[in-house]
C-alpha cells in the first residue's frame, strides 16, 4: 500500500526536523517498508529509505568494521548510514501514526476481498 505525504516533520530526541514530502509504502502488517523523500528542488530521484537495503548495509558495515562500528568508526560510510537509518526510523514512526487508520482499513478490506474471492 502506498500513500503520499506532504510537509511531514519528525522529532528525534525531542527536536523537530524538516518538512518532508514524498511517498511511503506499507507492508501488510502496517509497518513502513520504504520511504521516498522528494528533493527540495524537485529535480532528480528522491532519497529512497528502504528498510531491507538499510539492514543489508548495516550488516555489511558491521562485517567491515566489527560490532562496535556505530561508535568506533566515524567514517563517511558509517555517518551516512546512521543519518539515513535514523531518518528512516523517525519517518516510519511518524507516518505509521499518521496513516494508522487508513492502513488498518486498507488491509482489512483487502483480507475481506480475498476471502470473498475464495468463496466464489
Amino acid at each position: 500500500m502506498h500513500r503520499t505525504f506532504e510537509e511531514v516533520g519528525v522529532a528525534i530526541d525531542g527536536v523537530d526536523y524538516g518538512h518532508f514530502t514524498g511517498e511511503v509504502q506499507f507492508d501488510p502488517d502496517g509497518s513502513v517498508a520504504l520511504v521516498d523523500i522528494e528533493r527540495s528542488d524537485f529535480q532528480g530521484p528522491p532519497l529512497r529509505l528502504d528498510l531491507d537495503t538499510l539492514l543489508v548495509e548495516r550488516s555489511r558495515l558491521r562485517n567491515k568494521y566489527g560490532i562496535a562500528f556505530m561508535t568506533d568508526y566515524p567514517g563517511d560510510d558509517v555517518r551516512s548510514h546512521r543519518r539515513r537509518f535514523e531518518l528512516y526510523r523517525a519517518l516510519a514512526e511518524t507516518l505509521e501514526a499518521k496513516f494508522t487508520d487508513d492502513v488498518i482499513e486498507y488491509f482489512r478490506q483487502a483480507r475481506q476481498d480475498a476471502k470473498g474471492s475464495h468463496a466464489a
